[in-house]
């Protein structure tokens, strides 16, 4: 079912509300994957700090969306560009992409990962990948049902220990 909402750029008003997606997300996709330390200890205020200066900075070649609810509260976002580990075959990458717990399975989700993709599409990228906790079931059964393939796996060191990361390559055809 697809609620209201509004997709459109990130403003530098909306780091306060990214962040809180960031975090709240974070804690709740990853609790028993990321040590229970890191989780507890993510701060809103330092995140809006840090998505304040993202968005401030945003290269031209980088996207920002935001889904927002009826009350234009943010509730959830996606950011991506040029692939950032030189693959050899994916050239675009979503950095990130996370929708508020309570606002998930309503097609949020889906419309910023098009939305993603449509903006690489249209700046020539016919290909790009998303790294997501190998241990994160939810997470990757959304990028598979998607149409994501996994096609690589890595390590990520995140609060002292090491856990996998797979990436889901998309195929974005022509424009």
């Amino acid at each position: 079912m697809a609620d209201n909402f509004i997709l459109r750029d990130a403003l530098f008003s909306d780091a306060a509300g990214i962040a809180r997606v960031h975090v709240e997300t974070w804690q709740a996709a990853y609790a028993g994957i990321v040590p229970d330390a890191v989780l507890a200890g993510l701060s809103i205020e330092q995140r809006t700090q840090r998505w304040q200066e993202s968005i401030a900075n945003l290269p031209a070649d980088h996207y920002c969306f935001v889904a927002a609810a009826g009350d234009g509260q943010v509730v959830g976002f996606a950011i991506g560009g040029p692939e950032l580990r030189e693959d050899p075959y994916y050239k675009g990458e979503l950095y990130a992409l996370y929708v508020l717990p309570q606002y998930q399975g309503r097609g949020m989700g889906r419309a910023l990962l098009q939305a993603g993709a449509a903006w690489l599409r249209q700046r020539g990228f016919s290909n790009m990948l998303i790294w997501v906790l190998k241990d994160n079931q939810a997470g990757r059964a959304f990028y598979a049902a998607q149409g994501g393939r996994p096609v690589r796996e890595m390590p990520i060191a995140i609060g002292g220990i090491l856990l996998q990361e797979v990436g889901y390559g998309y195929e974005l055809g022509k424009e």
